[in-house]
């Protein structure tokens, strides 16, 4: 799912796909790329991806020269997108929901904004996704009210007694 949503970011090009430094993970990838004269071997796999930089003064440098990512940076870059999609994606679902919009039409927007109808279990991963951060936000607020009744800065609230 985060392949298909990192592939939505970016636009198609000849060669690959045009990375955008508009999102965190392209200007991670664009701080990461490391250059050679020549060619690095790659064996043809279908999980390869190639990708062309932005043109910017950050990137000058790098023109026509073969760039890579080393296997740690790739680490630290998957990292990243999975950050980065469980911000976009929380995002989006607290903005539909101040807009009265239920959650099953949220998702099944969202999975059609970033052309995720291709993977057969997003709608449920996604959802499963949104109860789990639901479920610990409501965890954590309660026990935040736990801890201002205990400490008596909650109006009305009893005091409990500490067992120690």
């Amino acid at each position: 799912m985060l392949r298909q949503y990192f592939i939505s970011t970016m636009t198609k090009n000849q060669d690959g796909y045009c990375l955008s430094s508009r999102t965190a993970t392209g200007t991670l990838i664009c701080v990461k790329a490391q250059s050679c004269f020549r060619p690095i071997r790659v064996t043809a796999s279908p999980s390869i991806v190639f990708l062309s930089i932005p043109e910017n003064e950050a990137t000058k440098p790098l023109r026509g020269k073969f760039l890579y990512i080393t296997a740690r940076d790739e680490l630290v870059i998957n990292y990243m997108l999975f950050r980065e999609f469980n911000l976009v994606f929380f995002e989006f679902m607290t903005a539909g929901s101040s807009q009265s919009i239920r959650r099953k039409d949220l998702i099944e927007m969202f999975i059609t904004k970033y052309g995720l109808e291709d993977i057969p279990s997003a709608f449920d991963t996604l959802a499963k996704k949104h109860y789990r951060a639901n479920a610990y936000a409501l965890r954590d607020f309660r026990k935040k009210l736990d801890k201002m009744a205990l400490r008596g800065r909650v109006p009305g609230a009893k005091r409990r007694k500490r067992a120690f």
